[in-house]
């Protein structure tokens, strides 16, 4: 992802971040849904951003939940960090999987 961004013209820093968001979004597919696999897909325009997405195959009705992060724990910041590295992010019925899609935008 991070070469195919940066020939497309996006900066070291968002591209950074991209796979940061990119890689909390899809630790949370495989730990707290039943899916047997997802899908990603990533999406770049130099006025917009980028837009990242994780569809699951899991058919619950459970979205994805903040939890107040635990200094004693190693896990439970992910949808902390999407939050404050993205412009914005949420979830919908996944057209591809007809389980869950997680998307966030990250501005250029």
């Amino acid at each position: 992802m991070d070469r195919w961004l940066g020939r497309r013209g996006a900066t070291a820093d968002l591209r950074e971040q991209a796979a940061l968001v990119l890689s909390e979004l899809v630790t949370n597919a495989v730990k707290h849904t039943d899916s047997a696999w997802i899908v990603c897909a990533v999406s770049y325009c130099p006025y917009d951003g980028v837009r990242l997405e994780v569809h699951d195959d899991d058919t619950s009705s459970r979205a994805p939940q903040r939890r107040a992060p635990n200094a004693e724990k190693e896990s439970g910041r992910g949808l902390h960090i999407v939050e404050a590295l993205a412009e914005c992010w949420g979830v919908t019925v996944s057209p591809v999987t007809r389980g869950s899609a997680v998307w966030a935008r990250l501005q250029s």
